[in-house]
């Protein structure tokens, strides 16, 4: 955690990675701005360990008018209630569904939409404390958590991971970073009150959106325990 918070600040606007995906280089770029051009989906505080909050974007973007890691492409949550709790996040695929695989007569190959699917997701922290008779707050992100792309289950489930057919070492533009996000707020003195998570997903197959490389619409998870 202490690497992530030594990161600096920078200036929010990206170019569009290769393949239009967002690397952890992206994500740590990125500034939060809480009045910006992001759509939060919701406000969540956890009562108690054990509580959760799960959105899904309601309504997938289709538009390839901006570069895919613009934060217009992004979609947010807020979660409060953090003390005391150890808390997970992640960002997964939504809709549309990539479906089955499709066998393709003429090429004689069956094509499978879902290792085209992909999702990238950040965590940003908003800190309050006095310190010297001085109050200090502001956000810190964005920590760049993972990148994760499309993996076949069954012909009824496509999951998403870091380690998958593209990205078999985890380690590239496919797949990076962490599956979930996870993180022990202390039961006292805690200086974290918000945490925001962001998800964006796009596909490089046909998915109903008309065209390759559509933004489409990601779910935002995070729960706690106790610990």
């Amino acid at each position: 955690m202490k690497a992530y918070l030594a990161s600096a600040l920078l200036a929010t606007g990206l170019a569009a990675s290769a393949f239009g995906q967002v690397t952890s280089s992206d994500i740590a770029a990125l500034k939060f701005w809480p009045n910006g051009p992001i759509k939060y989906l919701a406000t969540k505080h956890f009562d108690y360990a054990g509580d959760y909050g799960y959105y899904l974007d309601p309504n997938p973007s289709t538009s390839l008018a901006l570069p895919y890691s613009s934060w217009a492409n992004w979609r947010a949550v807020i979660y409060t209630g953090l003390t005391g709790k150890r808390v997970y996040a992640y960002g997964d695929w939504g809709n549309p569904d990539p479906g089955p695989p499709v066998w393709d007569p003429v090429r004689m190959i069956w094509r499978d939409n879902c290792q085209h699917t992909h999702v990238a997701y950040g965590v940003w922290l908003y800190y309050s404390y006095y310190s010297g008779g001085q109050y200090y707050s502001g956000w810190v992100g964005g920590i760049p958590v993972g990148g994760k792309s499309g993996v076949r289950v069954n012909n009824y489930t496509c999951s998403h991971a870091i380690k998958n057919t593209l990205s078999p070492n985890g380690d590239n533009v496919f797949g990076w970073g962490q599956d979930y996000f996870t993180f022990d707020f202390p039961k006292t003195g805690n200086i974290w009150t918000t945490m925001a998570v962001g998800v964006t997903a796009v596909s490089h197959a046909m998915l109903g959106c008309g065209q390759q490389g559509c933004t489409n619409s990601p779910w935002i998870i995070a729960y706690t325990v106790a610990y």
